[in-house]
C-alpha cells in the first residue's frame, strides 16, 4: 500500500508535471501556437493530458516493479509518440517534417528539463547539507527537492503562455527598457532579489539558520520557499501587472488611432 501511495504522489507531483512542461515547451518550439491558445483552454488541456498520463503512468508502474534507468527512456518513447499522434491528426504538416521536427525539439525540451535540475538540485543538496543518495533515501525529500524544479517549470510556463495569449504582440522587453517607470521597477525588484537572497544565504551558511529547525523536511521547507517560490512569486507578479498594464496602454493607443 506504501508503495502504490508513493508511486501515485510521484505520478502527479512529478512525473505529470514534468511531461506537460516538455510537451508544451516542444509545442511553443515547433510553432504549434493553436495548441497553448487560452481561448480554446478546455480542449488544449485534455488533449495535452492524454499526451503525459500514460506515460506517466507507465514509468512509475514500472519503477514499482523494477528501478532502471531505461524505465525513464520507454516513457519518454511513448510520450514522444502520443505527441507525434496528436500533432499528426491535425496537422497539415507533411508526416515526415512533422516527425524530424518534433523530435528534434522533443529532445531540446528534455535538455532543458535536466538542465533546470542539474542548477536547482546542487543548490537544495548544499543548503541542507545532504548528498543526492541520502535525499533518494527518503520518498518525502525527493518529493520536496521535486518542487524547485517544479517552480522554475511553472515561471517558464507562465511566460509562455501570457506572451501566446497577448492581446497585441508586444515585446515586453523592449517596451520595459524604454519605459523610465517600468525600467527603474524591474532594477529595484533585481537589486532587492540579489540582497533578499544574498541575506538568506549569509543566515544559512555562516550563521548556521536551519541548525535551529530539528527537521530535514522543514529546513527543505525554507530552502525552497526562500530561493526558489518567494522571488518566482514576486518576479511573476512584477512580470503578469507589467504585461497588464503594458496590454492597456497599446488597447487605448489602439483605441485612439480606430477613432
Amino acid at each position: 500500500m506504501n508503495n502504490i501511495i508513493q508511486a501515485l504522489l510521484s505520478c502527479f507531483c512529478i512525473a505529470i508535471p514534468e511531461y506537460i512542461f516538455m510537451v508544451i515547451i516542444t509545442l511553443r518550439l515547433i510553432g504549434r501556437k493553436d495548441k497553448l491558445d487560452f481561448y480554446n483552454l478546455k480542449d488544449n488541456t485534455i488533449s495535452v493530458l492524454k499526451i503525459v498520463i500514460p506515460p506517466a503512468i507507465v514509468i512509475n508502474i514500472l519503477n514499482m516493479i523494477f528501478q532502471s534507468p531505461f524505465n525513464s527512456l520507454f516513457a519518454l518513447v511513448i510520450l514522444y509518440l502520443l505527441l507525434i499522434y496528436t500533432l499528426k491528426n491535425d496537422s497539415f504538416i507533411i508526416y515526415p517534417k512533422l516527425f524530424i521536427k518534433t523530435f528534434l525539439f522533443f529532445i531540446l525540451s528534455i535538455l532543458i528539463s535536466i538542465s533546470i535540475e542539474m542548477v536547482s538540485f546542487p543548490i537544495i543538496f548544499k543548503l541542507v547539507n545532504k548528498t543526492f543518495l541520502e535525499i533518494k533515501m527518503d520518498f518525502l525529500l525527493v518529493l520536496l527537492c521535486s518542487l524547485s524544479s517544479r517552480i522554475i517549470d511553472i515561471i517558464i510556463l507562465v511566460f509562455i503562455l501570457i506572451n501566446k495569449n497577448n492581446r497585441f504582440q508586444i515585446n515586453i522587453s523592449e517596451y520595459i527598457f524604454k519605459n523610465k517607470f517600468f525600467m527603474r521597477l524591474i532594477t529595484g525588484l533585481g537589486l532587492a532579489l540579489i540582497l533578499f537572497e544574498g541575506y538568506i544565504m549569509k543566515l544559512i551558511l555562516l550563521n548556521n539558520l536551519l541548525g535551529i529547525v530539528g527537521s530535514i523536511y522543514e529546513q527543505l521547507l525554507i530552502v525552497i520557499g526562500s530561493t526558489f517560490l518567494i522571488p518566482s512569486i514576486l518576479i511573476l507578479v512584477v512580470y503578469t501587472c507589467t504585461n497588464y498594464c503594458v496590454t492597456i496602454i497599446n488597447s487605448e493607443k489602439q483605441s485612439n488611432l480606430n477613432d
